[in-house]
């Protein structure tokens, strides 16, 4: 019995080892990066990595965003992870923040950018292709409600009321730098560069 215990305990250390070694995840450091297209497959590395730094220890994580944006469902799932982490987490914002990377960097207990560092917002659109009338009327519709979430999203974790983030947005990308989006409460702190 005692065999068989080890036996698993082994097979469990190797996993993670060869986690951390195929996933570049340092348990001592507890950094993520998030530096590609929010999708489902960075969604899913981004979520289990989060997860196995949870489980080895209760030290803050810090996640550093640079970051195009991407797919809402994948963005909205890594912020539900942030949201329900057991250890504190700590965003950086560094490059360009945009799209759906700006709600995932505003979602942080703690939230940074780097001062050369850039946002952008704006409504999410809906390309409907050659798709059937009533299939564009029902995307069209969702595309509305998760526009809706996202400015809740941004108005919960900022400064400013919904309304303010459903005009900023409409029709155009609205850009800020790391000034405007502390002076918005997009971000907590602006790290500046050493003397």
């Amino acid at each position: 019995m005692e065999d068989e215990v080890a036996a698993n305990l082994l097979d469990n250390i190797d996993f993670l080892g060869k986690y951390i070694l195929k996933e570049g995840i340092d348990p001592n450091n507890r950094i993520i990066l998030v530096n590609t297209d929010i999708n489902r497959k960075t969604a899913d590395k981004f979520i289990k990595s989060l997860r196995f730094l949870e489980c080895y220890s209760g030290d803050p994580i810090t996640i550093h965003i640079n970051c195009p944006g991407g797919s809402v469902y994948d963005g909205l799932s890594m912020i539900d992870a942030i949201r329900t982490s057991s250890c504190q987490v700590i965003t950086v914002g560094t490059g360009l923040i945009a799209s759906m990377a700006l709600p995932l960097l505003a979602s942080g207990d703690i939230r940074k950018a780097t001062a050369n560092s850039f946002m952008m917002c704006h409504e999410i659109s809906y390309s409907h292709g050659h798709e059937r009338l009533s299939t564009t009327e029902i995307e069209s519709k969702h595309t509305k409600i998760l526009n809706v979430r996202l400015n809740k999203l941004l108005a919960q974790y900022s400064f400013k009321p919904y309304h303010f983030w459903a005009r900023v947005g409409k029709h155009v990308d609205y850009y800020m730098d790391a000034d405007k989006a502390l002076e918005l409460g997009l971000i907590d702190e602006i790290i500046e560069e050493k003397s």
